[in-house]
């Protein structure tokens, strides 16, 4: 599972070494004026807040730090990419964890779900590539969509799909 996310960390990796700055943070309309920083940012938090709830075997992305400096330094994205590729298990065993929740808009009652660390690496794994698809179409808003494939940002299964259905 490790070796999946890691391909996808560096495949966001390679992208923001042929990226500038200037473009990382600009805010792209058709994204809601978001930019490709602040997805960046979201997927780098997911798996940074799962490492650090590694020791107590509990995560909740909600108590993500939201570090403004991962969505507007592209060498500071990158070097974090680094650091949670270095830090991503190896096991091959999965450990139980309690992912965590609070699933209401205005309440504050915290849910634990009983979860492992396979299933929030697959979470996580889904979630960039969501993001990631968000970010091809950023980069296509800006004239950059040459600088990722056209499998960056799309499910392993679509892509399985997509091959069986052109044979």
């Amino acid at each position: 599972m490790t070796h999946h996310c890691r391909h996808n960390l560096e495949n966001i990796k390679n992208l923001l070494l042929k990226i500038e700055n200037e473009h990382y943070v600009k805010p792209i309309e058709i994204l809601s004026g978001a930019t490709i920083g602040q997805h960046t940012r979201h997927i780098l938090e997911f798996y940074l807040c799962l490492l650090d709830g590694l020791p107590v075997q509990k995560v909740n992305y909600e108590n993500r730090k939201r570090n403004p400096e991962l969505e507007n330094n592209i060498n500071f994205a990158t070097t974090s990419i680094e650091h949670i590729i270095l830090h991503l298990p190896d096991s091959l065993k999965d450990v139980d964890m309690d992912c965590e929740k609070n699933f209401s808009a205005s309440g504050s009652v915290i849910t634990a779900i009983p979860s492992s660390l396979y299933r929030e690496l697959t979470f996580c794994l889904d979630h960039s590539i969501h993001h990631q698809a968000l970010i091809k179409i950023g980069l296509k808003d800006l004239g950059l969509k040459y600088l990722v494939t056209d499998q960056f940002g799309v499910d392993p299964a679509t892509i399985r799909y997509k091959n069986k259905c052109a044979q």
